[in-house]
């Protein structure tokens, strides 16, 4: 991901509609498939480590990232039990059956093969534990943002299933997300395609201004409460597009 992106992140993931919506969702299907149990948590991909934050009154969190950038401003945080792992080339420094809920929020699809990550998570998440994926929808919206956040790939919701399956993992819940904003996001990102296209040679990657730009409070807050109506139709039945793909996990069974 482009440097300068991990301190936007670590301002806006406290308010941002977003970042919000995204870590309300993940506590909620934790309570659901957890109880109110305390559990240990492993968010791989933890960035700046609002998600970690909030999860703490569910239990003990570690995290891991491959940046020591966003690591320090997780630090920042209070956060601790921090590792720094490449996950393309590195085994988790953790011990097998360890965690009760794992997170793979937005990461799998930073990856050029997967299969690494995919079997360490395996290897140390407990036989009843839980694992959350989230990843970018549709490969025919890849695009500009795309490339500034170092992605390989988007998802469709049976290309994730597909994936999860060969690697020793069953779905138990599976859907889309921001279906709302799908289609004004991608109308969006066309106009910003097509305008960066025609300034080819002009503008690069590094100049291109982040897709989470400053909203007004009462835009940022009408965003929230779609997102909060999607959270509770997620958690009861699911949504068949999206701008993203979220799947519920149990390792298979020996």
């Amino acid at each position: 991901m482009r440097l300068d992106l991990y301190q936007e992140c670590f301002e806006q993931e406290t308010y941002y509609w977003w970042h919000i919506a995204k870590q309300q969702l993940v506590i909620s299907l934790i309570k659901k498939h957890s109880g109110n149990k305390k559990i240990k948590i492993l968010d791989l991909g933890c960035g700046t480590g609002a998600m970690l934050a909030k999860l703490r009154t569910l239990g003990t969190v570690f995290g891991a990232d491959n940046s020591k950038l966003a690591l320090k401003f997780a630090h920042k945080r209070g956060l601790k039990n921090l590792y720094l792992c490449d996950f393309n080339k590195d085994s988790l420094p953790f011990a097998d059956n360890s965690y009760d809920v794992i997170l793979i929020l937005d990461v799998i699809e930073h990856i050029k093969n997967p299969k690494l990550l995919l079997d360490e998570i395996s290897r140390v998440l407990a036989p009843d534990g839980l694992l959350i994926v989230i990843v970018p929808a549709y490969q025919s919206l890849w695009s500009y943002w795309d490339r500034i956040l170092g992605h390989y790939r988007r998802y469709s919701k049976k290309k994730l299933l597909w994936l999860l399956k060969n690697h020793n993992f069953c779905p138990i819940y599976t859907s889309y997300l921001h279906a709302t904003i799908l289609a004004p996001a991608t109308l969006v990102r066309l106009i910003r395609q097509k305008n960066y296209e025609l300034k080819n040679g002009r503008i690069k990657l590094k100049n291109i201004p982040s897709d989470f730009r400053p909203l007004p409070k009462w835009l940022n807050s009408i965003l929230l409460s779609i997102s909060s109506l999607e959270r509770l139709i997620l958690l009861r039945l699911g949504l068949p597009f999206g701008l993203s793909v979220i799947a519920v996990c149990q390792k298979n069974k020996p």
